[in-house]
């Protein structure tokens, strides 16, 4: 299997490859030869003769987890992964209604609580050790008022709040250390941990082992708030039922987006033709860290109608009308 060294214009002061043969000329007191193969089924010289990789070749980060067992140290038909963790799910919902006649007309308050706690194994990684929490909490207030006026007339009110709280992929297992403890270089050219409160094992991405490790590096939390009024009133007159009514919503969205905050790694063999002998020395083929702006959404809805049902005979009944709905754009 050749290296990606194998590039006869290969450049010492400037390209990875060339980087990784004095790297690796370093760890192993030996001289490692740009476009050096690393290893084949009959190579002299190699690298790593017998395609094994001596220990003094490894990675800090990669000798770090391994000692920790952080990483999984079998597998099997060319990938590594695991399902023998259930996923759990926790649902609780209440709600209840009153109701009373009053001097002011039948008043009804409605309350709905909706909360839920997820207990998922593999929000991310697909093997064991890097489990998160997902919660959620839904809010429902309504207050009606229906009040008669006379024998033909009523008019009925309402106000209502929704609140949704949700909460996505909140890391619990592979936290507890910083990159420092792991053997990744931090600040100055190395990682700029961005999320400290979630610090801990990076995600990492092996393309052949079908393999992803590490903390969730996308939690996220979503909160939205939805006001609204409604008032509808109708009158009969004659054969006529005449109903005018109107709403107005005010809605507001905040999201807490992060984006691998702490980094994310991929390995696909691109340096030495095997993904995990390149987590071994150290060599990924992308890393990738980002910031997401948190979003601050705010937009208004209102609308108006008025229609008519006519009962212009007794096997004829007209209904028309004319609504109209406004909605903002959201800012």
């Amino acid at each position: 299997m050749n290296s990606a060294l194998d590039n006869p214009a290969c450049d010492l002061t400037t390209g990875n490859s060339c980087s990784f043969a004095q790297i690796l000329s370093s760890r192993l007191n030996a001289t490692v030869t740009p476009g050096e193969a690393y290893f084949t089924s009959a190579c002299s010289p190699c690298v790593f003769p017998n395609a094994h990789i001596p220990s003094a070749a490894l990675s800090a980060p990669a000798q770090q987890l391994l000692a920790l067992r952080l990483i999984p140290s079998t597998a099997s038909g060319g990938s590594l992964f695991s399902t023998s963790f259930p996923l759990r799910l926790r649902d609780d919902k209440t709600s209840g209604r009153v109701d009373a006649n009053t001097g002011i007309g039948l008043l009804s308050a409605y309350y709905l609580f909706d909360n839920y706690k997820l207990a998922n194994p593999y929000p991310n990684a697909n093997v064991p050790g890097y489990d998160a929490a997902g919660t959620g909490r839904t809010q429902v207030v309504n207050l009606g008022d229906t009040k008669t006026l006379g024998s033909t007339t009523v008019n009925e009110a309402r106000v209502e709040f929704v609140r949704v709280n949700n909460s996505f992929n909140q890391p619990k297992g592979g936290t507890g250390h910083t990159l420092d403890s792991l053997g990744f270089t931090t600040g100055g050219n190395g990682i700029i941990p961005l999320a400290p409160n979630i610090e801990g094992v990076p995600e990492m991405d092996f393309n052949q082992l079908n393999m992803v490790i590490g903390v969730p590096s996308r939690p996220n939390r979503l909160i939205e708030n939805t006001f609204q009024v409604v008032d509808n009133f109708s009158k009969v007159v004659g054969t006529h039922t005449i109903k005018v009514g109107g709403s107005f919503h005010y809605n507001q969205l905040v999201e807490q987006l992060d984006n691998v905050l702490n980094g994310n790694f991929v390995f696909n063999g691109s340096e030495t033709g095997v993904d995990f002998a390149d987590f071994l020395i150290g060599a990924p083929t992308n890393y990738v860290q980002g910031q997401a702006t948190p979003s601050n959404g705010r937009s208004k809805y209102f609308g108006v109608y008025g229609q008519d049902s006519w009962r212009a005979r007794s096997n004829l009944t007209l209904n028309y009308g004319l609504r109209w709905d406004v909605s903002t754009t959201w800012s």
